[in-house]
């Protein structure tokens, strides 16, 4: 959906390589509506960042979004990214453009307030309007452009770790609307497998249903797995049993519900430093909440746990808290080493309208 040109919901559409196939969250990036832009993100895989060289400087530097929308797809787990440099064609394909945009862009990448490694990262000059070097490359002023297309830069990308199909079914539900005598849910498949005629939990209701049908991709599909991006779930329960935030998982290994956190939290830029007893709104995996910061536990620095308690958090601290949420929620802790984060632990916090941190859940109570 859009209003006066801006993107305020996450667009969902589907397109195929050679190779691969690709579903695309078309998320927003204008300050107003980052919540629904981490809602996209935290079910991506990898992500396309698309930097507009016509108005950079507002978008990098004076309060613009590409720095923090950088910072929170890092700490949302995506680890491959592909900065589309857009709009080049509006200065004349000029390679000196190019080649600063992307120094700029990417020294805040690889610096400390990111993190992300070099070989992580691919830059791609295209023009989205005319659509050169997206598909293919025909403007003889790109010449100088010896790398490859929007669309081969895609196809070399690594391919994402993917949990055993024996892990028990995770589904974060993104989207609810009722059909018939039927509720539809979709939403991404973050491990196991799904199949029509399977039976299935609906988290936090804690109701169970069999699964009706599925759609994937446009099309019915007798089975998913995980990484599938399910454009319908239909089930046979009213709508009240199914909620955008909530879980679909096995009913013999349901996901913890719990509205009191243990996490570890990276912070960001804040305008105050936050002290026990701060509210702040609370993104984890695709549900918003209210959460207090109940207990400021301890810093880690360079890795090793402090053991004086800090009494407040600014900028660059790494630490353990206690978080208190509105609400019960879905939540699954992040595993122990060698074990990864799932979109079912990481989280975002936000106040007064800005990103202030973002972490991983480490314990439930």
């Amino acid at each position: 959906m859009r209003v006066r040109g801006v993107t305020i919901d996450v667009c969902v559409k589907h397109f195929r390589t050679k190779s691969r196939q690709f579903t695309i969250l078309d998320a927003p990036g204008h300050r107003d509506f980052v919540p629904n832009m981490v809602h996209g993100a935290v079910q991506a895989d990898v992500a396309i960042l698309v930097v507009d060289v016509s108005h950079f400087e507002a978008g990098f530097d004076r309060g613009g979004q590409t720095k923090e929308h950088l910072q929170l797809i890092r700490a949302l787990g995506i680890a491959n990214v592909v900065v589309a440099v857009n709009k080049l064609d509006t200065c004349a394909w000029d390679q000196k453009v190019f080649e600063e945009t992307k120094r700029r862009v990417q020294d805040y990448m690889l610096g400390p307030e990111v993190g992300y490694k070099e070989s992580s990262v691919q830059f791609v000059p295209l023009s989205g309007f005319s659509g050169e070097n997206m598909l293919e490359r025909k403007d003889a002023k790109l010449s100088w452009w010896t790398g490859g297309t929007l669309l081969e830069a895609l196809d070399q990308l690594p391919a994402p770790p993917r949990p055993p199909s024996t892990s028990p079914l995770r589904l974060c539900v993104s989207d609810v609307y009722r059909s018939g005598a039927n509720t539809c849910v979709s939403g991404k498949v973050l491990a196991g497998t799904l199949n029509v005629g399977q039976k299935v939990l609906l988290q936090p209701s804690n109701e169970q249903t069999t699964v009706k049908g599925l759609m994937l991709r446009d099309a019915p599909t007798r089975s998913a797995r995980a990484g599938d991006h399910l454009d319908t779930v239909t089930l046979p329960v009213e709508p009240q049993f199914a909620s955008v935030g909530g879980v679909l998982s096995d009913p013999r290994s349901a996901v913890p519900l719990s509205d009191t956190l243990q996490v570890q939290i990276l912070v960001f830029e804040t305008e105050v430093p936050l002290m026990r007893g701060a509210q702040l709104m609370c993104y984890l995996h695709t549900e918003t909440l209210t959460a207090t910061l109940v207990r400021l536990e301890k810093l880690i620095v360079k890795g090793e746990p402090q053991e004086r308690r800090p009494k407040c958090l600014v900028k660059g601290n790494n630490a353990i808290v206690w978080l208190q949420l509105n609400e019960k929620v879905c939540v699954e802790p992040k595993p122990k080493p060698p074990g990864v984060a799932t979109p079912l632990s990481r989280f975002v916090l936000r106040d007064r309208g800005r990103t202030v941190g973002a972490g991983v859940v480490l314990a439930v109570q």
